[in-house]
Order: C-alpha cells, then structure tokens, then sequence
C-alpha cells in the first residue's frame, strides 16, 4: 500500500513539474490600445503579435506571427505564446479609420512566465484639404512656401511636416494629405511678390474622422 501511495506522489509531483514548466515557459503580453487625442480606449482593434526568429539557424529580419486578437470593450487584450529565441517582438494595431501602429520589444525585456504590459497608442484618421491659390499675381517670381506644425503622430502617408514650396502667376492647387484628428494645427506660409515678403499663420482644429478644408488665397 505504502509503496502505491508513494508511486502515486511521484506521478503527482512529475505532472506538477511539467504543468509548472510549460507554464513559466511561454511569454505573456499584455496591454490597452489608446487614442490619445481624446483620451479613450479602443475596443475591436486588431492586434497581432510577431517575432523576428530564428531560421535555418540564422536570426530572420522578416516577422512571423505567433497569435493574433482583438482588444475587448475597454481596450485590453492579452498574448501568451511559447517562448523561443527572437531578435525582436512586434506588436501591431490596426482598425477602419485609425492610423496602423507597430511597437517593437526587445526580448530582453520579457521574461518567462512574467507579464510584460504596456499602453498603446493609435490615432484617429482625417483629412486636411488646402486650396492654394495666386489670386492675385504680380510677376513669374511670386513665391509661396508653407509648412504645418503640431501634429501629434507622424507615418510615411501623413501630411508632410517639411516646407511646401510653389513658384509662378498660375499656382491653383488643391493638396489634401492625412493626419491625426482631434488636434489643432497651426499652418505658417510666406508669400514673396513684388520683392515683398510677408509671413501668415493659421490654427485650425481638425474634427476626427472628416475632410477638414484651409483656404490659402494670396
């Protein structure tokens, strides 16, 4: 009888090891996708976890999706996965009329069976409309360079935060470019005819989600 019983805590103690183990193996991430403009939480954004692994034992500089979810009513979501050797991890948001987002997290700051949690920010989209005019030409040397302050998030399809030059009598543009909403910017332009320069400023709120339009008629 003794040596059942001492059978049977053993098996215990061995399945208690391994639960243990496979538990403290695997990586847990964790977090709340937030729009920081207005300050609230995002619910049904798609996050999807990567890695940079290992393969054909070199490091990959492409990304191999270990799980994906989505964020719950208050914009939480949570990973665990089985830990392996990466370069990097890779959290990306996304949703319908925000801006994507990518975190990148060094392995050395997640540990096995700790949770690593953090906040992630993802922008609203909108629209800004300028309608660039030479209303009133002088000569082939007008000049106008403008350029817009203050957004909150930059990407490679955000409006250009470089200046924005135009030259001539003709100038008729209509540029339109995307950017956060739920902000206000200021677009400062310099206009040069005649040998005279005069410098402009103008704030204007950008409504989230909608065409937002600035007349510039010099």
């Amino acid at each position: 009888m003794l040596k059942v019983f001492f059978k049977i805590s053993i098996l215990t103690i061995i399945i208690l090891t391994i639960a243990c183990k496979k538990k403290t193996d695997n990586v847990l991430f964790s977090g709340t996708v937030l729009e920081p403009n207005m300050q609230i939480n995002l619910s049904d954004v798609k996050v999807i976890l990567s890695a940079q692994v290992v393969e054909s034992g070199t490091w990959s500089t492409n990304y191999t999706t270990l799980s994906s979810t989505t964020t719950d009513s208050e914009g939480n979501f949570n990973f665990e996965v089985e830990s392996q050797r990466v370069s990097n991890y890779k959290i990306s948001i996304s949703r319908t009329n925000y801006f994507d987002n990518y975190f990148i997290i060094s392995p050395e700051n997640v540990t096995e069976g700790e949770d690593y949690t953090d906040t992630y920010d993802i922008f609203s989209e909108s629209v800004l409309e300028i309608n660039l005019e030479n209303q009133y030409p002088v000569d082939s040397e007008d000049h106008i360079t403008y350029s817009i302050e203050g957004q909150t998030f930059s990407c490679s399809n955000c409006c250009s935060e470089s200046e924005n030059v135009f030259t001539g009598t003709n100038v008729n543009e209509i540029i339109t470019c995307k950017l956060p909403g739920h902000q206000t910017i200021k677009i400062t332009y310099m206009v040069v005819k005649g040998g005279n320069t005069n410098i402009y400023n103008i704030s204007k709120y950008i409504t989230e989600f909608e065409t937002v339009s600035v007349n510039i008629f010099y």
